[in-house]
């Protein structure tokens, strides 16, 4: 596990890192110090088995280990699935270990081995260039009023009189790219949410499983970019939301048909009213909720 390993810079620029959680980059660059560089064998279900570069045999709980403070298991599982998705990585599990294959690893490791070496050659053949400029000889006549002869004049005598020409030819070819750069209208984001918006959806989802423990996971980004909207664009409350799904996942009616954070939204109004209207006559249709001593902040976060 000693040594470096290697990621583009325009990682930063692409979605798998743009709409991920602070939690999900840190599993993605952890998962890229994990793999193996060279292949080796473990024992993996019962046998030997050859790991490949770019794999590495590890858990959930050795992942988390490995990811330090601040991340959950469950950050851990939403980030592999999400990684999946954009084909990023592939996970193979069982009831003991793990499988985790970066997709393209060696093709990043060799891209840099590669780009070394074509630097290497470039800056032969730029010394090489150099060293023939440097014994080349050309005439210079002075045309004045009174004729000097030919004068010889060196590489270097030779780049200072034509170097200021090259460079502004090249600084106006970088200062267009610029200004047609600059004239680009940025990219919008699919989504846009924070930690908040993204704590509710994971709560929500939480107690739909308390309910339903086969419910598959959904997509988190669009749970959250509907949490912002209610707070943001419908005005609700974090408090309020919070009593709502908390009141809608005992409620023998509403647990049924509140699945989502977009459905949550179009039926708030009367979720809202009923929960009122139901505490007001003192009726009792809803389970009692749990965690009734427990801060709010705690139940987004999961803590019981």
């Amino acid at each position: 596990m000693a040594g470096f390993f290697f990621t583009h810079r325009d990682l930063i620029d692409k979605p798998i890192w743009q709409l991920s959680t602070p939690e999900q980059k840190t599993v993605l660059v952890t998962l890229l110090a994990m793999v193996n560089y060279e292949e080796s064998v473990w024992e993996w279900k019962g046998e030997k088995y050859t790991v490949k570069p770019g794999q590495t045999i590890t858990s959930l709980e050795k992942i988390q280990e490995k990811c330090g403070k601040g991340v959950s298991i469950q950050n851990i599982r939403t980030a592999l699935k999400r990684f999946e998705e954009y084909e990023f990585l592939k996970s193979e599990s069982t009831n003991k270990n793990r499988l985790i294959t970066v997709i393209n690893w060696g093709l990043y490791q060799s891209g840099f081995k590669n780009q070394q070496a074509a630097n290497k050659q470039t800056n032969k053949q730029t010394n090489k260039q150099t060293n023939k400029q440097e014994t080349s000889v050309e005439p210079f006549v002075y045309k004045g009023s009174l004729r000097l002869g030919k004068l010889k004049l060196t590489s270097k005598v030779t780049s200072e009189l034509t170097g200021t020409l090259t460079t502004n030819n090249k600084l106006n070819k970088y200062n267009k790219k610029d200004k047609d750069i600059s004239s680009e209208k940025p990219k919008r984001k699919k989504y846009t949410f924070n930690e908040t918006h993204m704590k509710i959806s994971t709560f929500l989802f939480d107690k739909i499983k308390e309910n339903f423990p086969n419910v598959k996971e959904p997509n988190f980004e669009s749970w959250a970019n509907e949490v912002r909207l209610m707070m943001e664009k419908d005005k609700r409350t974090k408090r309020d939301i919070h009593d709502v799904i908390v009141w809608a996942m005992n409620n023998t009616f509403w647990r049924k048909n509140v699945l989502s954070t977009d459905k949550l939204r179009k039926q708030f109004d009367k979720l809202l009213i009923e929960m009122q209207d139901e505490s007001g006559k003192g009726q009792a249709t809803t389970r009692k909720p749990k965690f009734l001593n427990t801060s709010i902040e705690d139940m987004m976060n999961g803590d019981k």
